[in-house]
């Protein structure tokens, strides 16, 4: 049975060898000589969301769509110096539970392990934060009998951003636009019709290859003309928790209004002029961040809420340093 508490579940007092050593100066006895040797902070694996992008570099150079290119600078000034991304870019559209997303999170974590020992960093366990659907992968690589002893062994805290927990209600928009076409709305505005408008936005953001189709809460949000079917509830729906050891957090984002340029041209361009209102869209009344409810985000962990929208709150320090707080927390 879980034990279930705010902000985090399954904690245990106790603690391995890596962690009670993080962030200490420790004496190393090899026979009769004694090396004092520094220990820095642990290691962190980062895993994108749907449609994310884990490449931190193109073609030699900064990657511009890298989805933690603000994040991991912050999150290094705070003395995390190994930070490596979970790369399925090539799946990014696929659902959370693909073998190639979960085989590219595997390596991942054998990835910081390896370079924590290179640099003689004494720590036993990794921690992981995830946004978006990096959550749900996550979550899946945890519970799956192929990893989850990999999980228990080798992730000590598990942090998700804004992770679509119970699904997204925008995920079955786009599944009932992509399966039931004739049943989505089609106003005129400025002389474009909403499925144009569509059509051009599912043009970059792919919704064929399962990974729109896990996050479906089975829900027909309003303005849907009559008679349309309910899409398929996602995978989501009876995904485990990591269990004790690894102690789990939520990062949560209520917007009170939207930051990020590719959010605002959603709701601007898109989904306003196709005659979808937030609040009609989004279950409950606890907000949204644009792209998932404050609800889903929580999960049942609770957890902490910023006022930033489903990409502004990954550049923002305030966020960076709530989330070293939480990695630094002894439990």
């Amino acid at each position: 049975m879980q034990t279930v508490r705010k902000e985090f579940i399954g904690c245990r007092k106790t603690a391995s060898i890596g962690h009670r050593l993080r962030g200490r100066s420790i004496a190393v006895f090899f026979g009769r000589h004694r090396f004092k040797k520094s220990v820095s902070r642990g290691g962190v694996a980062v895993s994108p969301g749907l449609w994310g992008n884990g490449r931190p570099t193109l073609k030699g150079k900064p990657n511009p769509n890298y989805t933690w290119k603000t994040f991991e600078p912050l999150l290094r000034q705070q003395g995390y110096d190994t930070i490596v991304s979970v790369d399925y870019t090539a799946e990014n559209d696929h659902s959370f539970d693909d073998e190639a997303i979960q085989k590219n999170l595997g390596d991942t974590v054998n990835a910081v392990l390896n370079d924590l020992g290179k640099k003689g960093i004494v720590a036993g366990k990794l921690d992981i934060v995830a946004h978006s659907m990096g959550g749900l992968v996550t979550r899946f690589f945890c519970q799956n009998k192929e990893t989850k002893d990999i999980c228990r062994d080798s992730v000590r805290k598990f942090i998700t951003i804004d992770t679509p927990h119970f699904g997204s209600e925008l995920a079955d928009l786009l599944l009932i636009y992509r399966d039931q076409n004739k049943k989505f709305p089609n106003p005129y505005s400025n002389l474009i019709s909403c499925h144009t408008r569509v059509n051009a936005f599912i043009k970059g953001h792919p919704i064929h290859r399962g990974g729109v189709d896990a996050l479906a809460v089975g829900k027909v949000p309003d303005r849907i003309l009559e008679g349309a079917e309910l899409p398929k509830i996602g995978a989501w729906q009876g995904l485990p928790w990591p269990s004790s050891p690894t102690t789990v957090y939520s990062i949560f984002g209520r917007a009170t209004e939207y930051q990020d340029r590719d959010i605002k041209k959603l709701w601007n361009r898109v989904l306003s002029p196709c005659g979808f209102k937030r609040d009609s869209v989004f279950s409950g009344e606890g907000g949204d961040d644009g792209i998932v409810g404050a609800n889903s985000q929580i999960g049942e962990i609770g957890g902490q809420d910023f006022d930033e929208d489903h990409f502004s709150v990954l550049g923002e320090e305030k966020v960076v340093e709530k989330i070293k707080e939480l990695l630094d927390k002894k439990e």
